[in-house]
C-alpha cells in the first residue's frame, strides 16, 4: 500500500509540480524530441536489430547441424524407424465405433 501511495504521488509531482518553466514531463518529453536523444534510438535500434539478425543466424546454423540428413527420393538411405508401420493390434469395428462416440462427447461437452 505504501508503494502505491508513493507510486500515486510520484506521479502528481512530475504532472503537475512546475519545475521551472515545465513539470517534469515537459522536462523529459522536451528530452527525448530532440535529435540526439532520436540519434540514441536509432542506433540502439540498429545494433538490437543486427544482434537479432546474428543470433537468429546462428539458432538456424544450430538447428540445421542437429537436423537429420535428408532422404533421397527413393528413401534408401532413410532411418528404419521413421518409416510408418501398421498398428500392432486389431480394434474391432464396434469398438471403433464407441471410442469415436466418447471422443466425440469430450469434444462437444468437455470435461465430464
Amino acid at each position: 500500500m505504501f508503494y502505491l501511495a508513493c507510486f500515486i504521488g510520484l506521479g502528481y509531482f512530475a504532472f503537475t509540480v512546475p519545475l521551472g518553466e515545465r513539470t517534469l514531463v515537459e522536462h523529459l518529453q522536451g528530452i527525448f524530441k530532440t535529435r540526439e536523444s532520436q540519434d540514441l534510438v536509432d542506433g540502439t535500434k540498429a545494433k538490437v536489430e543486427d544482434l537479432v539478425g546474428r543470433a537468429t543466424e546462428k539458432v538456424v546454423e544450430g538447428v540445421a547441424k542437429q537436423a537429420p540428413s535428408q532422404t533421397t527420393t527413393r528413401g534408401d538411405d532413410q532411418d528404419p524407424s521413421l518409416v510408418p508401420h501398421p498398428p500392432q493390434e486389431t480394434v474391432e469395428e464396434q469398438d471403433r465405433k464407441e471410442l469415436r462416440n466418447l471422443i466425440g462427447q469430450g469434444k462437444t461437452h468437455g470435461h465430464q
